[in-house]
């Protein structure tokens, strides 16, 4: 018969794997602390896509001058800077800063997440600190600072968050802020500090855009 024993075939496009990106929408923040010196804050949030199995609690965000991989030390614990891939504009002198700026990502920080040994996690990142691999479909995590403008070090922090993401719907959420030892943040009023964030994603023109 006609075709009898031929093999369909398929188009590159058809064949290549989709691509990914995820999209967060830095919307507000409420409740924010007073700084250091008993001023409101200048503000500004930093982003990072991680492996979902990376210690987040041993990382911290640098400023964009400084050198990837360097390491302080926080009460007692040795704290690896990692810099950001995304950084919103700042919001001058504000508690309830108002942002709805959106930043987009398509690729995740290869940091190995499995090594357990501390001085030989801190070598290996330091070595991958600027490799950074095209998402896929797998989960990540979202590592979120919200920082004082043109403070150096752990006292720049006003606080942080990380969360697990995966492709799927649109998410639309506050999250509470937390120090680096993990204690929650609390504004001028007493509240909890929070941030209001939008996040999208999926394969590229299948489910990253947003609502």
């Amino acid at each position: 018969q006609e075709g009898q024993g031929t093999l369909p075939t398929f188009s590159s496009r058809t064949l290549s794997a989709p691509r990914f990106s995820l999209r967060i929408e830095v919307v507000e923040a409420r409740n924010l602390p007073v700084n250091n010196a008993a001023e409101w804050p200048d503000s500004f949030a930093a982003i990072s896509l991680l492996h979902q199995f990376t210690n987040v609690e041993l990382l911290d965000h640098v400023a964009v001058s400084d050198t990837a991989g360097s390491q302080t030390l926080v009460h007692g614990k040795r704290i690896f800077g990692l810099k950001p891939q995304g950084r919103s504009q700042t919001r001058m002198h504000s508690l309830d800063p108002h942002w709805a700026e959106t930043l987009t990502f398509s690729e995740v920080h290869a940091l190995f997440p499995d090594v357990q040994d501390n001085e030989q996690r801190m070598r290996v990142w330091s070595q991958r600190a600027r490799t950074l691999t095209s998402l896929d479909g797998h989960k990540v995590t979202v590592f979120f600072t919200l920082r004082h403008l043109d403070s150096e070090g752990p006292e720049g922090l006003i606080g942080r968050i990380h969360l697990m993401v995966k492709p799927g719907p649109t998410s639309d959420e506050w999250y509470s802020l937390t120090t680096q030892e993990g204690k929650q943040v609390l504004g001028k009023n007493g509240k909890a500090s929070a941030v209001h964030l939008r996040i999208s994603f999926g394969a590229e023109g299948l489910g990253a855009e947003g609502p």
